[in-house]
């Protein structure tokens, strides 16, 4: 039987010290959402999964880092508000009373 501590991240469960140092590294990557996120499970079309895989192996950071799936969708939906906001979306939409405008 192997005496490895478990890998777990439920609360009060025994992390290791290896597994505490990759959520660290994976958090670090990520922060620039900062703590307003909200987690969502979105199926994509392979070309379009191939393509951002690509662009994120040829993309980096100032910091000489990868640039991550989440940045470049966050980066690609902001572009897309900003379409929307100013009438040159694809798609028709009610404009509504005071017309689309995304919360920054």
């Amino acid at each position: 039987m192997d005496n490895k501590k478990p890998m777990s991240i439920r609360p009060g469960g025994n992390i290791s010290r290896e597994k505490q140092e990759a959520l660290a590294i994976v958090s670090q990557l990520d922060d620039f959402l900062g703590s307003n996120v909200h987690k969502a499970r979105v199926d994509l079309d392979k070309r379009i999964w191939k393509g951002v895989k690509q662009l994120s192996a040829d993309t980096r950071t100032d910091e000489d880092k990868a640039v991550t799936f989440r940045m470049l969708a966050t980066e690609a939906l902001l572009d897309l508000f900003e379409k929307y906001e100013s009438g040159e979306g694809q798609y028709d939409f009610d404009i509504g009373v005071n017309g689309f405008k995304f919360e920054k």
